[in-house]
């Protein structure tokens, strides 16, 4: 009974904690600045030259009465970026990235051992309570992946995936031109010989490009279709049984490199995979050369909408996860983790850290997740949303759906993802609101899990991130261009024993032990 009144005692004072949290504004009386490191999204760069102008920053300086100033990065070559800012030591407030666990050694733990990020640990459990009332929702991997290995609270300003469409859901896979399976009269492709058939039907009614792979070094080649049929990743390190290990150095690796291979002799697939990037084979798929490719489900919004005039009937399909057996588990699928890579971290030079972490636990409110995934609801003449009268939900207004380039161009404008902090169900079922999204989702996340994949939130210490730079440097060089010529024919599948001693002679099995040891650590949290 003790318990379960204390129990009560401590929801009640979490809660009495919010609502002077949500009380407690302005967080500043006399403007107070705040420089902020933030990428901007793409279509917002295109009408506005830094987030100080966009009228959500204006809306959250008048609530906060901080002076919001922003350092956005060059699209498209942030890591370059990124290292010179550092190496300047002329700090913004506050960085909202993913460059620190990205690139710098040893992550935000090292960072902040090298003075140049702030360790927070003691304001956050102070002034936070917006954050921890999120956070203690959460599923229990997710609040282990706020902290370092080293107890340093490194996720505080991720934004958390919060919509049940997709916490937990896989966004990735292999898509399908439906309109062409139908003619050819076969079921939706479930093992590696379903694959054969299909993809045998599509080059029988002269599709040029039955399957449209991309080069391994792709991000979507993480997804491991098909590689994964064979229990093996594509170009990545892997949990089996408890141990790290090397996709590439299993057996079943040699199988996966068989099956492309007699795919790329029978004409099945393209042979120019190598080097094909993202948008080579995306443009394939929706222009209708290709049956088949690796992508996400928002692709289907596109590909429906511009696909060619000539094509009849054309639409899009997901399909499950290769398997060799129809009853097998995929277990190196990918899947929508809760926390982003993005997190916010405060400089070591912040004069005002109390204010940097009071701003970035008001972004968690409730009222500044609304404004944020909403906008500012009537502004210049047009509604950002409206609300349904019979369902009492918001939605975006017609002006935002089809005003200009359409939905996602204008919610870089009008919204403020990169400041959001939680992903709300209402406006991201409209970017996945047809039905070829809900088919797609249920496809991808049929009878699988990611129980062999590395967490994403491992960290590495300095010493390690060198050590592994080192080595994998070596080992991408030498193993992209070795596979691509088991897969092409040019080197006998034979050799792949050869293949392994030059990988382990390189290093293999020491970038594996790194990873041991980061994953030994990360499971002790």
């Amino acid at each position: 009974m003790l318990r379960k009144i204390m129990a009560l005692l401590m929801t009640l004072l979490l809660t009495l904690g919010m609502a002077l949290a949500e009380d407690a504004l302005p967080i500043s009386q006399d403007g107070l600045e705040l420089k902020i490191y933030v990428k901007m999204v793409g279509e917002a760069a295109t009408i506005m030259d830094s987030y100080e102008d966009h009228p959500i920053v204006k809306e959250m300086e008048r609530q906060t009465g901080l002076n919001l100033t922003f350092i956005h990065p060059p699209a498209g070559d942030e890591a370059t970026y990124f290292s010179t800012l550092l190496a300047s030591g002329d700090y913004p407030d506050i960085y909202i990235t993913d460059m620190f666990e990205k690139s710098y050694p040893g992550g935000a733990e090292g960072a902040m051992k090298d003075g140049i990020l702030m360790d927070i640990n003691a304001l956050v459990q102070e002034h936070a309570s917006n954050f921890w009332n999120k956070i203690d929702h959460m599923a229990p991997y997710a609040k282990k992946a706020i902290y370092s290995d080293g107890g340093y609270i490194v996720k505080f300003g991720a934004q958390i995936y919060g919509p049940d469409f997709v916490e937990g859901r896989t966004s990735d896979g292999v898509l399908l031109r439906k309109d062409l399976l139908e003619q050819t009269g076969l079921e939706a492709p479930v093992t590696i010989e379903d694959w054969d058939a299909v993809l045998q039907a599509f080059k029988d009614m002269g599709v040029e490009v039955p399957l449209a792979m991309k080069q391994f070094s792709s991000s979507t080649s993480r997804v491991n279709a098909f590689a994964g049929a064979y229990g093996v990743s594509i170009r990545d390190f892997q949990i089996n049984d408890g141990k790290v290990v090397y996709g590439a150095m299993l057996d079943g690796y040699k199988d996966f490199m068989a099956l492309l291979r007699g795919w790329i002799e029978d004409g099945l697939m393209d042979r120019e995979f190598i080097t094909r990037s993202d948008d080579d084979t995306t443009t394939m798929f929706y222009n209708g050369r290709a049956g088949a490719i690796v992508g996400g489900a928002y692709m289907a919004t596109t590909a429906l909408s511009v696909a060619p005039e000539e094509i009849e009937g054309y639409d899009v399909m997901g399909c499950v996860s290769p398997r060799l057996n129809e009853e097998d588990q995929a277990t190196l699928v990918r899947r929508a983790w809760s926390l982003s890579g993005n997190a916010c971290f405060v400089s070591a030079t912040c004069k005002h850290p109390v204010e940097a972490v009071k701003f970035i636990d008001y972004l968690y409110g409730d009222d500044a997740i609304l404004l944020c995934a909403w906008g500012m609801g009537h502004m210049d003449g047009f509604d950002t949303y409206v609300v349904n009268e019979e369902t009492g939900y918001r939605e975006y207004s017609e002006y935002m759906k089809n005003n200009g380039s359409g939905l996602q161009y204008n919610r870089a404008i009008y919204t403020l993802q990169p400041l959001m902090m939680m992903y709300l169900d209402e406006p991201e079922y409209a970017n996945y609101s047809l039905p070829q999204h809900k088919q797609i989702f249920e496809a991808f996340s049929w009878n699988r899990d990611d129980s062999q994949r590395l967490p994403a939130h491992l960290t590495l210490t300095a010493e390690e991130s060198t050590r592994l730079n080192e080595i994998m440097n070596v080992i991408y060089t030498y193993s992209d261009e070795a596979i691509y010529k088991f897969i092409l024919g040019e080197t006998n599948l034979d050799e792949f024993d050869v293949f392994r001693q030059k990988m382990t002679e390189f290093g293999i099995e020491e970038a594996c032990s790194i990873y041991q040891a980061a994953y030994d650590r990360y499971m002790a949290r």
